[in-house]
Order: structure tokens, then sequence, then C-alpha cells
């Protein structure tokens, strides 16, 4: 799961809930994307089901 920006209340959040918070990563192929997705920096996230 990914969520757009770090956004520290959101990723405290999700860590809450049993996710592990992998880091942050910017966006590289965007070109099929709404613009504000252009280089965007997003937080990811896993968690084993």
């Amino acid at each position: 799961m990914d969520t757009v920006g770090e956004n520290v209340g959101l990723i405290n959040y999700y860590k809450k809930c049993g996710f592990d918070f992998l880091g942050l990563s910017i966006l590289k192929e965007t070109s099929e994307l709404p613009a504000h997705y252009n280089n965007a920096t997003v937080s990811l996230f896993q968690i084993s089901v």
C-alpha cells in the first residue's frame, strides 16, 4: 500500500494498524497517472495476510 507524501500522522496510524513502514520513494513512471503524481514522494507500507 502507498500514500502520497510524508504524512507522519498517517504513517503512525497505519503502523498502529499493523502495517510495516517500508520508507519513502519517489514515483518515476507517472505518465499514465494524474499530474499531481509526477515526481511525488510516497510512503510505502506492507502487512502480512
